[in-house]
């Protein structure tokens, strides 16, 4: 009789930790996919148990986020990756993974054999991958390093000092808040790699414009092509608006009154698209019409929000780089990484200190008028190859030493919970503390939502003034399900609009609805994350008005009313949709908006961070309003996100 590979649970007489395989279950730390990957290997010959056990923990540590398993952790204390907050983690007793054991398995190769794929899974060292995720790093670094060492610099150096007073004038002239934004030009201009990482009013687009303007204006002949993209709809959608408005500001100016200015922005991207979009993504396929084989016809590439890039997807646009392409990224390092597996820009920023140049970049910044701190400037034999092409900003212009946003971020930042405590009990104009549940407060900010919903109905509203209404207040969320969770509030939300909440599954139809899309669909051209309104479409007197969903046009304005980039699609198209009066934080990465209202939940999870409280509260511009206990709220603050990798080691090795 043939063994059947998914039939999960354990039989008593393979197991050599009687219990332990079912205990791990129990607890959820090992789950049906994990417990069948460990019968494969069985099935396919492997008899040491402590391998299969280790294997099946491989699994469990990927579908955390994790791209390696940490052998020594492992062994060491398994709570560090694989503990719950409020459930006991169960005793290994006798169970170690053993290197050696591991190293002589047929099924698990050395880093030399990555390329075999007959070999499931690569141990290198003290970590353990399956063999793309191994594959996956070692193409980030190594794309990653030849970048941030490959020159680019004009030869028409002479000129750089002009072009930089030229272009990163005005706003940040005077004072120290405006040393890095310059250093983020003298780096563009180094290398074909920049990071610009920093908190929300920091700067980065600024910089980024000016860069472009610098880079164009240093071009020798030929106008570099130029390609802007972020991992959402909604964040590129941002970034362009960003871009547009800080064009605007440049033009009015003194810097931006000189002859070549119109001719130069010209030559800036009106517009941003998804990654998927720009690599081409294909019909249900993990792969794409750009790469190593069919690069992107790009010279300068730049990736907003960066953070949210897990690792198989930075690979992918890593490899469709042509060999003369400049990557631009940007980001906060300290908001929430991806959903999927990776940390991939956490891990790009992970020195300890950053803002830390070789001499020979701090010469070549003196020889554009730029003096850099003698404490910021290392030796370059001491130097880490990355150094030279990472640049954090520091001052926030949207928060003042004054702002309470600005000080909570501060401390969360440093996970300081006790003084995030502290400064939410004071009162601030721009932070308020309820200390009960998310439901119990929902009363107090019903006005505000049912605003939007009137505004979401407006005949006199354009479609693109409903979809900016939006970004007026938002309610975020820690989890889906649950108490506090985005399911409940959603439903309870109608319910005070006075909305039949229909029992199927998706949610009901209704003009004014709020809906964001929770998958790709790339025939669609619509991607996670995107947001929309249902409206009701056609002539008032006619029968054929039929409910559609107003979505900005990201990518394309093929189709809608053009002037505003807006298309309508039929809600029948519309499978992948939900309601959003709430929302996940993850889900809102790569927005702002005027005021949010922080959901915490009732009882403590893995999910509560400070790097998803961080990113919940710099969503917000002008206000931010947190319901939940004191309790989940210290948890969480002091509770940092642990991605396990040997991506940082690799980039700085």
């Amino acid at each position: 009789m043939q063994q059947n590979l998914f039939d999960t649970k354990p039989k008593q007489s393979e197991v050599e930790f009687p219990g332990l395989t079912e205990k791990l279950r129990e607890a959820g730390v090992l789950e049906s996919i994990d417990l069948a990957l460990m019968r494969f290997f069985r099935h396919k010959g492997v008899k040491n148990e402590s391998v299969i056990l280790t294997i099946g923990l491989l699994s469990a540590s990927n579908r955390l986020g994790h791209s390696a398993l940490d052998i020594e952790l492992l062994n060491d204390n398994p709570a560090t990756i694989f503990g719950r907050p409020g459930k006991e983690m169960p005793s290994f007793g006798s169970y170690k993974a053993d290197l050696k054991s591991l190293s002589v398995c047929e099924m698990i190769g050395a880093p030399s054999a990555v390329k075999q794929p007959v070999l499931p899974v690569i141990l290198d060292g003290r970590r353990l991958y399956f063999n793309r995720f191994f594959s996956y790093e070692n193409q980030i670094s190594e794309k990653i390093r030849k970048l941030s060492m490959a020159s680019a610099r004009s030869s028409d150096s002479e000129a750089v000092p002009d072009e930089l007073k030229r272009w990163f004038g005005g706003l940040f002239d005077s004072g120290p808040e405006s040393l890095y934004q310059r250093v983020s030009g003298v780096a563009a201009l180094n290398r074909r790699l920049t990071v610009v990482t920093g908190g929300p009013g920091t700067g980065k687009t600024y910089a980024v414009l000016r860069i472009l303007t610098l880079l164009i204006a240093q071009s020798e002949g030929r106008t570099p092509s130029i390609a802007i993209a972020a991992p959402t709809g909604k964040a590129a959608n941002r970034v362009r608006e960003s871009l547009a408005n800080g064009l605007d500001e440049l033009r009015k100016s003194s810097q931006a009154k000189l002859p070549e200015f119109e001719d130069i922005a010209d030559h800036i991207p009106s517009k941003a698209q998804t990654i998927h979009r720009l690599l081409g993504s294909r019909y249900r396929s993990t792969m794409f019409k750009h790469n190593r084989d069919n690069p992107l016809p790009y010279d300068i590439i730049i990736i907003d929000e960066a953070s949210m890039i897990d690792i198989a997807l930075m690979s992918k646009l890593l490899d469709a780089l042509h060999g003369n392409s400049r990557l631009i990224l940007l980001g906060d390092k300290h908001q929430l990484a991806s959903v999927e597996s990776g940390a991939v820009f956490a891990d790009i920023c992970s020195s300890p200190e950053l803002n830390r140049f070789s001499r020979s970049f701090a010469d070549f910044c003196s020889s554009a008028g730029i003096t850099l701190p003698d404490e910021n400037i290392v030796p370059d034999e001491e130097a880490a190859e990355m150094d030279d092409a990472i640049v954090e900003l520091e001052y926030s212009r949207r928060f003042s030493s004054e702002s309470g946003i600005g000080r909570l971020a501060s401390l969360i930042n440093k996970g300081d919970a006790e003084g995030a405590i502290r400064l939410l009990e004071e009162g601030h104009d721009d932070i308020i503390w309820h200390q009960k549940a998310p439901l119990d407060c929902l009363g107090e900010v019903m006005p505000d939502i049912k605003a939007q919903f009137e505004s979401y109905k407006a005949s006199a509203l354009s479609h693109s003034e409903k979809l900016q209404n939006m970004t007026r207040f938002q309610i975020l969320c820690a989890h889906r399900k649950g108490e506090g969770g985005v399911d409940e509030i959603n439903v309870d939300i109608e319910r005070r609009l006075g909305i039949r909440v229909s029992d199927k599954e998706g949610g009901q139809w209704y003009e004014g609805r709020p809906v964001m899309m929770t998958r790709n669909d790339y025939q669609l051209k619509l991607y996670n994350g995107d947001t929309g309104i249902t409206v009701l479409s056609g002539d008032e007197y006619s029968d054929q008005r039929r409910l559609r969903v107003a979505v900005e046009a990201f990518d394309t304005a093929d189709d809608g009313d053009k002037s505003e980039a807006v298309s309508l699609r039929p809600v029948a198209q519309l499978q992948e949709m939900e309601t959003c009066w709430a929302l996940s934080v993850h889900k809102s990465q790569g927005s702002e908006y005027g005021t949010i209202f922080l959901a915490l939940p009732k009882e403590d999870s893995p999910v509560l961070t400070r790097e998803l409280i961080y990113t919940a509260v710099t969503r917000a511009k002008k206000k931010v309003i947190i319901a939940g206990s004191r309790k989940m709220l210290k948890s969480a603050i002091t509770r940092k996100t642990l991605r396990f990798s040997g991506l940082a080691d690799r980039l700085r090795s």
